[in-house]
């Protein structure tokens, strides 16, 4: 469990070049069904079909299998992992994507680590998951690497794409799975993954969220987020380009597919990264789209700290108990 809370504990938004970064000249005027529908179009011209998929690495690890996959999108390589557990028969085995947090300092995603928190995790024991890998990142796995080629700055719009194009992958190679209802877990920025996810892919039928960034489209974010704020959503583009790519990274705007039932949002109170509103906005925004929506709000102070405390993981395990319980219908 301490691995969890490390993970978990990391900043969404480390600066680089501290809180003093110079005001962008940027319009925040208001959003036009216009800007939504250009969003919208651009995601439905991507092409996140399974491409040239390549087992890079395959291993039997005690009680499952894994998986290194190689894909690609755009033609750039991207890779990822999927844990299959060992059992007979895997169509009615759960799914769960697991889209991996921001951590500005170290650009990788270390499998073994995943691999000591998810499978000792027994609520999560049978399911088969889906960890993608992000553009821009390396994918390790003990002595190896595997870089997925990309702009590691497009660092919520672009891991939305990742994960939808994984998920294909995942549905290529086992096409026995019903993935027809899939769960998405993920924290801070793979929070915000998780419900983008859920606005563009029909396959997502939960979502649980912790501590997720919901809307960037406000002034305020260009002092927590600094030159990382600059870097994802303004270096060399022009206002129109930064607007789509703001707009494409929070899920606020959009409604919610009409296949997703349910979405838990896990908050510290005293979260100072990603501010307690974004968990309030966007539960009445979904309930405003009859989502069933679970809210929880913890005492604590920082970014992730909500990990430490006891009745979170409680709370995750009825999540799961409940995504169980209505796929089993």
């Amino acid at each position: 469990m301490n691995r969890l809370i490390v993970v978990f504990s990391v900043l969404l938004l480390t600066t680089v070049g501290g809180l003093a970064a110079e005001s962008l000249s940027f319009e925040y005027r208001p959003i036009s069904k216009a800007d939504l529908d250009r969003v919208q179009k651009d995601w439905r011209n991507r092409d996140l079909r399974a491409r040239n998929i390549k087992v890079v690495h395959e291993e039997d690890r005690d009680g499952f299998e894994l998986l290194v996959v190689q894909h690609d999108i755009s033609s750039r390589a991207h890779f990822g992992a999927i844990f299959v557990p060992d059992v007979d028969d895997l169509s009615n085995v759960p799914v769960v994507v697991l889209p991996d947090h921001l951590e500005q300092w170290n650009p990788t995603i270390d499998i073994e680590q995943n691999i000591e928190k998810y499978q000792s995790y027994e609520p999560l024991t049978g399911f088969i998951k889906i960890l993608p890998g992000f553009r821009g990142r390396f994918v390790d796995y003990k002595d190896r690497g595997w870089f997925s080629r990309g702009d590691f700055c497009d660092a919520f719009d672009g891991p939305a794409d990742d994960s939808i194009a994984m998920l294909n992958v995942a549905e290529e190679l086992f096409p026995e799975v019903n993935f027809e209802e899939v769960l998405v877990w993920g924290g801070s920025r793979g929070g915000t993954t998780a419900l983008l996810m859920a606005v563009r892919d029909a396959r997502v039928n939960t979502v649980i969220a912790l501590g997720a960034p919901v809307d960037f489209y406000r002034e305020s974010w260009q002092v927590p987020g600094s030159d990382q704020y600059r870097c994802q959503f303004f270096d060399e583009k022009s206002d129109e380009q930064s607007r789509q790519r703001i707009l494409a990274s929070s899920p606020l705007f959009f409604e919610p597919h009409e296949n997703l039932e349910a979405v838990s949002l896990h908050h510290d109170a005293g979260d100072e990264v990603v501010l307690v509103w974004n968990v309030h906005e966007v539960a009445d925004h979904l309930e405003s789209h009859s989502v069933d929506v679970t809210k929880y709000i913890y005492p604590t102070e920082g970014h992730g700290a909500m990990v430490a405390e006891e009745s979170f993981w409680e709370n995750m395990k009825t999540d799961i108990s409940e995504f169980l319980r209505r796929t089993k219908k």
